[in-house]
């Protein structure tokens, strides 16, 4: 079970709780700690809302991280609320505004 948190994800195996955090050192997986939402595609990796207009997906096996920003994308200057996948694999991201891209 993966969780989204202020203070970074957290990956619970039923056993333990695991926390992935960002670091001052740099050597961190993500950009910062607040993970807004989060979003399990079908092929088991993480979309994460990190900040207003900026994405990350998570690979949970390697620990890998690509980062996406949509900044000047998002329809009226909104603010990134959700994902949404479609049973065809689209992938949908969802503004504060209600509106879809």
């Amino acid at each position: 079970m993966w969780i989204s948190t202020d203070n970074g994800l957290c990956r619970f195996d039923g056993y333990r709780l695991r926390t992935y955090r960002s670091s001052p050192e740099g050597d961190s997986l993500f950009q910062n700690n607040f993970i807004r939402f989060l979003f399990q595609t079908a092929q088991q990796q993480l979309l994460l809302i990190t900040g207003p207009t900026d994405i990350e997906l998570f690979s949970p096996q390697p620990e890998t991280v690509s980062r996406l920003s949509v900044s000047g994308a998002v329809p009226g200057g909104g603010i990134l609320r959700a994902v949404q996948q479609l049973p065809d694999q689209t992938i949908f991201l969802v503004a504060e505004n209600g509106t879809s891209f």
